[in-house]
């Protein structure tokens, strides 16, 4: 989660952790997940912009990338101060 409002930042990072978990609970269960976060992102700060990030280890399959893509969805469907992204396989954590 990325913003110019620190505390929005950390607000809609809360919204969209408790949107993941509770997709996660909502799904079938074959795949285990492990969240960590949210937490501030190890370059806090870039241009102007704070960013969160949650953590999640699992299977990356068509149904965990169908689960990412509604979170993503549905985040995006109420007009926020933030932006929402997704990372598979980043290179740093």
């Amino acid at each position: 989660v990325t913003g110019e409002d620190e505390v929005a930042v950390m607000t809609e990072s809360k919204k969209a952790s408790d949107m993941l978990l509770s997709k996660i609970k909502e799904s079938d269960g074959d795949n285990p997940f492990i969240v960590f976060g949210p937490f501030e992102a190890s370059v806090y700060r870039v241009n102007e912009k704070f960013r969160m990030r949650t953590v999640v280890k699992c299977r990356l399959n068509s149904a965990t990338r169908a689960l990412f893509s509604s979170v993503l969805t549905d985040f995006s469907k109420t007009a926020r101060p933030v932006s929402l992204s997704i990372d598979f396989n980043p290179l740093t954590v």
